[in-house]
């Protein structure tokens, strides 16, 4: 095939695929130091099939799901900044029934002397990396008050190393020998090359998919375990305990960058399905082979509990709320499923249950987080 051939080739699936598909053009695009983005100031509306429904998106000018925020923070008003993936997100709910939405409105309820704005940004894929190159970036030249870092119990550890999992344009970082963190580097050019395909090219967009569904869908007929579920393991390799290591420089260096911008920071740890449902645990246990008698799914709330502790960070689980929202945990009462499909990502009453124990956290006598922005303490 010449190369003209092949061009004209390429230029009629082009055609074929944006008359007889519903291929959109995509909501995120690669970006040079961030990573990977949402598309920056568009607003539209898409079929989410988690959902089951069409969701209404806007993107403001820093490529995060939220209204644009002026840099300059008036006088009398609290930001609080929140950093994740796409359990933050939230892309298969309504923006005002986020935890981040919802988290906003509990907080000038229950604090009206203050004008409270909290700001969601969190973009889907991210691993922990990203969130403090995001940090450092964007969320900082807002002046926030308060900083949050979600972290996923389904896949954050196995996204903080790239020996576990390996992402074109996710940010990883390593440790060198003196323990220090080092950003690994990613190609600007392939990104660059991908911001305008994913822009111009419908037959670009609709590979990528279905590419990625066919990776989906392999991992599942040969019954392998996600990568992230190594989380629950007690004993494992010395790659996972080098993952843990690069997660725990992480959390002390947003911490760092965060105290230094004279902001407070925490953390909240959000539970993947498996701990919540018996069932899906059942599941779990049974990709895992033989190591399914080190299983353990209290083992990530361990874990980030003593590195909360080492690094002088507070952390808020929200296995137990999930739990305590879920008290026959089990599949066959649907009415308490917190995500979806009992599996994905959370529902609108995940997300309820999650704003609640985090406004609690929040504004507890124990972590004294509100008080210390507002002065009462």
């Amino acid at each position: 095939m010449t190369g003209v051939t092949f061009v004209v080739f390429l230029l009629v699936l082009e055609l074929a695929i944006r008359l007889f598909t519903s291929t959109e053009a995509p909501l995120f695009q690669n970006h040079p130091v961030l990573g990977k983005t949402f598309v920056p100031g568009i607003s539209t509306t898409r079929y989410v099939a988690e959902g089951g429904r069409e969701i209404s998106f806007r993107f403001n000018r820093e490529g995060f799901r939220d209204e644009d925020h002026p840099y300059e923070k008036p006088e009398g008003l609290r930001r609080v900044a929140v950093l994740g993936d796409s359990m933050i997100a939230a892309m298969a709910v309504d923006e005002e029934d986020t935890l981040v939405h919802l988290l906003e409105k509990k907080l000038n309820r229950s604090h009206p002397d203050s004008t409270w704005e909290v700001m969601n940004c969190a973009i889907s894929g991210a691993g922990p990396g990203q969130s403090l190159v995001v940090y450092h970036e964007a969320a900082s030249r807002y002046d926030p008050d308060i900083v949050l870092f979600a972290f996923y119990v389904g896949n954050d550890l196995g996204d903080s190393s790239r020996e576990l999992t390996s992402s074109r344009h996710r940010i990883y970082f390593k440790l060198d020998r003196a323990g220090n963190l080092v950003q690994l580097p990613h190609s600007q050019t392939r990104s660059s090359a991908s911001v305008w395909l994913n822009r111009h090219s419908r037959l670009y967009v609709w590979q990528k998919y279905h590419v990625d569904l066919l990776r989906s869908n392999m991992e599942e007929a040969m019954d392998v375990m996600p990568t992230g579920r190594i989380i629950f393991h007690r004993n494992p390799a010395d790659e996972v305990e080098r993952a843990w290591e690069i997660l725990e420089a992480l959390i002390g260096a947003m911490k760092g960058e965060v105290e230094t911008d004279g902001a407070r920071f925490a953390m909240v740890v959000l539970p993947s399905a498996e701990q919540i449902l018996g069932e899906r645990w059942d599941e779990l246990l049974e990709l895992s082979g033989p190591i399914r008698d080190e299983m353990d799914p209290d083992n990530p709330e361990r874990r980030l509990r003593a590195i909360g502790s080492r690094v002088g960070v507070p952390v808020l689980t929200l296995v137990e709320p999930f739990r305590e929202a879920a008290p026959h945990r089990s599949m066959a009462h649907e009415n308490e499923w917190l995500h979806f499909n009992a599996y994905g990502h959370f529902n609108e009453a995940g997300h309820r249950v999650a704003a609640g124990a985090l406004h609690g956290f929040l504004t507890s006598s124990e972590t004294g987080l509100v008080d210390a922005v507002t002065g009462d303490r």
